[in-house]
């Protein structure tokens, strides 16, 4: 249950007006906050600072925290934003905040697609005035590969199982996915069927390497990768040595490129196995480092 500060209608307005849910880069404002101004969430929140171009990370949960640790390690990616409000009407396709060419068509808002769909829309209630509930995506990543236009990777998430979602979760994901795949944009559900709970955890411990470290260049991973590989099963305290020693860097910056280039999918590694500095690290296909984390394979858990 939350305590303290509830939503309403007017709390609802007063962020929109403050530029809440709007923004690329830097300036992107999440809905949904960690705020002491902000109605408390159910989970275990948490606060990340703005990384590079990147806005504010706001977790409102240890599934989102899990959750965002698995989306760092998305290819390409250009921009995140967190708690992404869906338009009630009609509007651009959401990649016109980048304004990116050739996007002059409309698309339906929630209200229409819940019509459509034969859900009612979520609603919220402040004393006997019922006002719509501003849906959201957990997080829109955009993505930008080399020489082509941007992309939109929206991705939601549960805590549970697809089986055990209520019908009425199950009919608010159904407006959330269509929203997206009307526009193109190939919507993925995560949740703790499509990935290893152990693997998890994993990522979570590697993760805080690097989360509020300056990005790598390309140039130092791609060496770092090399290196790596040169002494393959060899330890990771021998590995992180060897980093140090070619790149002439201290050992917490080689711990830091070593996992940077993991992240950036130039050196595949078993992040399951132990990371204890005696163990051996075991590279692995591309393929199968892609596998084991749902939103690089493009897993979801909504039934196709």
């Amino acid at each position: 249950m939350r305590k303290g500060r509830r939503f309403t209608p007017q709390l609802f307005e007063k962020w929109f007006q403050q530029g809440r849910g709007s923004g690329t880069y830097a300036s992107y404002e999440p809905l949904h906050q960690v705020t002491r101004a902000d109605p408390g969430s159910r989970g275990t929140s948490s606060f990340l600072p703005a990384n590079g171009a990147s806005s504010h990370g706001h977790r409102l949960s240890m599934n989102e925290t899990i959750f965002g640790a698995l989306a760092s390690m998305v290819r390409f990616k250009d921009d995140e934003r967190w708690q992404f409000p869906l338009a009630w009407h009609p509007h651009l396709d959401e990649l016109a905040a980048y304004h990116e060419p050739g996007l002059g068509a409309y698309f339906p808002g929630t209200i229409e697609i819940a019509k459509s769909l034969g859900i009612r829309h979520p609603t919220i209630r402040d004393g006997k005035k019922t006002s719509l509930w501003p849906m959201t995506t957990d997080l829109v990543v955009t993505l930008r590969p080399p020489l082509e236009r941007r992309q939109l990777l929206p991705l939601s998430s549960k805590d549970k199982p697809f089986r055990e979602l209520s019908p009425r979760d199950r009919s608010k994901l159904a407006i959330d996915a269509e929203y997206w795949n009307l526009q193109s944009h190939p919507w993925l559900l995560i949740t703790p069927e499509t990935y290893s709970h152990h693997y998890a955890l994993a990522v979570l411990g590697a993760f805080n390497w690097i989360k509020n470290s300056p990005a790598e260049s390309d140039e130092q991973c791609k060496a770092t990768a090399e290196i790596v590989r040169s002494i393959s099963g060899r330890t990771f305290t021998t590995s992180f040595g060897s980093i140090g020693q070619e790149l002439k860097c201290d050992p917490a910056r080689a711990k830091t490129l070593f996992w940077q280039t993991v992240w950036r999918g130039l050196l595949p590694i078993d992040i399951t196995l132990s990371h204890w500095l005696p163990n051996p690290v075991r590279i692995i296909s591309q393929e199968a480092f892609c596998d084991a984390n749902p939103i690089l394979a493009r897993r979801s858990a909504w039934p196709s």
